[in-house]
């Protein structure tokens, strides 16, 4: 297990039963972030969490706080944060019933991370990792699907991108928090895991016969998704960019009309680097399914939403 994959895992353990609690002060809305969205109690949260688990690794990208320095907490006060005491209290109770279970990071040799010829490289329309520098940077969406899990649909989640100075992806990982899972991938397998976050049951994923797709943000193109019926493509709009695109491996297809940030993509793009893409400055599409992926196609340039 590599020391980012496992940092995740203690991660996850620990946010899990802190959403579950939905404390008043996680729902609040704060300022602004990174990324541009407003930030939550429950997104600070995350981020903090992560930070704790994964700066010693290498620097962090985060949607909420933007660059956070390697080695170094996140310097904000939490308690500007509204964390509660009761909350406080279960984080520790949460720390101190998994070291009993604690992940062995040092169970099994990291695969090594000095492969010069790596081939897989960031999507170009989406912004490399800043600022650049020799550390890894590891590109965090603390909580993908914060409007879920502010109205209490079990539909969220968290993306991690690890990446080298130059931007490339060595590893990357996609949480649902509320089935407790994890898609992991990294440069020197072809295929991603499942893993539970708590058992460490690990599945292979391959593609699978599926009747319907994702279509992210479909409200706001109507045009697009009758077309999509018209063709009989089913599909539902979900509202997780991150956590739907990972799980393209597995539907029928992925689509996303807009601009998608590097905090939602990055990684998905890399757990899904086998399969069919197109993108364009207004849109992502991915497939496992080669007939799909050109009728969808096909209909993104009927309605003049071109690829780059």
């Amino acid at each position: 297990m590599s020391e980012f994959l496992c940092a995740v895992l203690q991660a996850a353990r620990e946010i899990i039963p802190l959403l579950a609690m939905r404390e008043e002060h996680l729902l609040q809305a704060g300022a602004k972030g990174a990324g541009g969205d407003i930030s939550i109690g429950a997104d600070l949260l995350c981020e903090e969490i992560f930070t704790k688990h994964l700066s010693h690794i290498g620097h962090i990208d985060s949607e909420e706080s933007g660059f956070i320095a390697a080695g170094l907490q996140n310097n904000k006060d939490f308690s500007d944060k509204a964390q509660t005491l009761s909350s406080r209290d279960l984080h520790q109770q949460v720390v101190a019933i998994h070291k009993s279970t604690q992940i062995d990071c040092h169970a099994h040799q990291a695969a090594r991370n000095d492969d010069k010829n790596a081939t897989y490289q960031s999507v170009a329309s989406l912004e490399k990792p800043t600022p650049k520098a020799n550390k890894p940077i590891i590109v965090l969406d603390p909580l993908d699907g914060s409007d879920n899990y502010l109205s209490n649909i079990p539909y969220y989640g968290a993306s991690l991108a690890l990446c080298d100075g130059t931007g490339a992806v060595l590893e990357a990982a996609v949480i649902n928090y509320c089935s407790a899972h994890i898609i992991y991938g990294n440069r020197h397998t072809p295929n991603a895991t499942r893993i539970h976050i708590f058992t460490q049951e690990q599945v292979s994923l391959a593609p699978t016969r599926a009747k319907c797709g994702v279509f992210e943000k479909a409200y706001s193109y109507p045009d697009i998704a009758r077309e999509l019926y018209v063709h009989k493509l089913k599909f539902r709009s979900l509202g997780a960019s991150a956590l739907s695109l990972a799980y393209a491996l597995e539907h029928n297809f992925f689509l996303f009309c807009g601009a998608i940030r590097k905090y939602d993509a990055l990684a998905g793009l890399f757990l899904c680097r086998n399969l069919h893409i197109a993108r364009g400055a207004d849109f992502l599409l991915v497939s496992q399914n080669k007939q799909v992926f050109g009728m969808i196609e096909q209909i993104l340039s009927k309605h003049h939403i071109k690829q780059i």
